[in-house]
């Protein structure tokens, strides 16, 4: 670190300099060589020139007044960006904080198909090969399949294919935590060939007598279709505690009534992945948020 020697003799060099003629521009390129701060280097010239009586300890006192307010405003700046990018960041937080969310990523342990061969249930709780928190239902025949080589995100997603009637991927989630009644549910699916079969998204509450109301239905995903966001914003009355998702695959004969109901929302316009299987469908990375 520099001492007030050093300061005195820097500015007793400019000094002389300048008394022997030297231009500003010969003293910066002399003192570029020793490593000195070019912005110092012009305040004490301008100084040196204004006032050539001053002598150098004085002109390296002002030299470290002028420093000090450089870094104070540096500091400043930094100080300011840092505040302004943290409350955009907390405001984000607080306007949509999370009630669930699931990747799907709890490590499967020897996860296999589930092929279902009539009206059946597979609670998380009894079988390593449904995702934590998650009931995989069948009403007739079909597959599921915690899946580790095809996802959005991470590095598994759940898959459903060939229901005779439907099959649903079924997770309670509780309300109490928030007043709030208004919500954004988000996922991302996938398909290949949906041909015989339709997926959508439902989202439900029982009510005090156990009957079942729907809140929100998604458009209905057929075809093949590569990785697309699903969004539903919805409204739950005061009363309801919790709601429950559904992940639906259906077959087009079990409920031709609701395939003719409900709109497209991806209908196919991807190619046919010859290495995956047909008829299916994948969901991951879904989210439940206050709506803001």
């Amino acid at each position: 670190m520099a001492t007030d020697d050093d300061y005195n003799k820097l500015g007793q060099y400019v000094a002389e300099r300048l008394n022997q003629g030297a231009t500003p521009e010969t003293i910066k390129n002399e003192l570029r060589t020793r490593n000195i701060n070019p912005g110092v280097v012009d305040y004490v010239l301008k100084r040196m020139q204004t006032n050539n009586t001053l002598k150098g300890k004085d002109v390296m006192a002002r030299v470290k007044v002028f420093g000090a307010l450089v870094l104070i405003i540096i500091l400043l700046g930094v100080g300011v960006y840092y505040y302004n990018t943290s409350f955009v960041k907390k405001e984000q937080l607080i306007s949509k904080p999370r009630l669930f969310a699931s990747g799907f990523e709890s490590t499967p342990s020897n996860s296999t198909v589930i092929n279902a061969t009539d009206d059946s249930s597979y609670p998380f709780e009894d079988y390593n090969n449904v995702p934590r928190g998650w009931t995989i239902v069948f009403d007739s025949s079909g597959k599921f399949k915690w899946d580790d080589g095809v996802f959005h995100s991470g590095s598994n997603s759940i898959r459903m294919s060939n229901p005779a009637g439907s099959i649903a991927a079924v997770h309670a989630t509780n309300l109490l935590a928030t007043a709030n009644r208004d919500f954004v549910f988000t996922i991302w699916a996938k398909s290949n060939e949906l041909k015989n079969s339709f997926a959508f998204v439902e989202l439900s509450y029982k009510d005090s007598e156990g009957n079942t109301s729907i809140l929100e239905r998604s458009k209905k995903i057929i075809g093949s279709n590569n990785w697309d966001a699903i969004d539903l914003p919805f409204t739950v009355p005061p009363e309801v505690e919790s709601i429950r998702i559904k992940l639906k695959l259906v077959n087009r004969n079990a409920e031709p009534d609701l395939y003719e109901k409900l709109p497209d929302l991806l209908n196919g316009t991807a190619k046919i992945n010859e290495n995956l299987p047909r008829n299916t469908v994948w969901f991951d990375d879904l989210q439940l948020s206050i709506k803001g």
